[in-house]
């Protein structure tokens, strides 16, 4: 079989199977087909690597893109002309620690063992947020799954607290989960 993709890259993408015999064309969309399944595992764990630990944090917020306050603070002193020494050359400070390089691996692990649960989430349970259906139905046991209630309040570090207002509790979180985030 061969896939055609359209230039254009739009949400209502459809693939269109081109069949060798002559039968009639079938449809497949995009959003829930094989091929973007696939495409979106090949690649999730590597762009792990993209993420920095920021101490500044609690819990699993900890893990976030972007530098963190400290490592900023850091290459300023160091732009200001301040002798800052971690033990490692300045050119590796914006490279994985080891503990961002420990999670690709773990998710690798735990994407191979758990191949199953989330192609039968892709392909029959969209309606579901992943990471409840994976992490909280399948793979973590109940004294590990605070981090999934853990909520974003914005960025407790900078100078004027929280940028993001808190919930009340009353907005109702979204239930579903969009394939195209996977």
């Amino acid at each position: 079989m061969l896939w055609r993709r359209p230039v254009a890259p739009k949400k209502s993408w459809r693939l269109e199977r081109c069949w060798t015999r002559a039968r009639g064309e079938e449809k497949i969309r995009y959003n829930t087909s094989e091929t973007r399944l696939t495409e979106a595992v090949d690649d999730i764990c590597e762009r792990i690597l993209q993420y920095n630990v920021h101490a500044e944090r609690p819990g699993s917020l900890r893990y976030a893109k972007g530098a963190s306050q400290t490592m900023t603070t850091l290459k300023n002193l160091v732009h200001k002309g301040v002798k800052v020494d971690l033990g490692l050359p300045f050119e590796l400070w914006d490279e994985p620690s080891v503990e961002v390089s420990d999670m690709k691996k773990q998710c690798e692990t735990m994407l191979e063992k758990y191949e199953d649960v989330v192609e039968d989430w892709y392909f029959h349970h969209q309606d579901e947020r992943l990471e409840i259906f994976l992490c909280q139905n399948h793979v973590l046991k109940e004294s590990e799954q605070e981090c999934i209630k853990e909520v974003w309040k914005g960025d407790m570090g900078t100078k004027g607290g929280a940028t993001e207002t808190e919930s009340d509790g009353t907005e109702e979180e979204a239930k579903t989960h969009d394939a195209g985030e996977l």
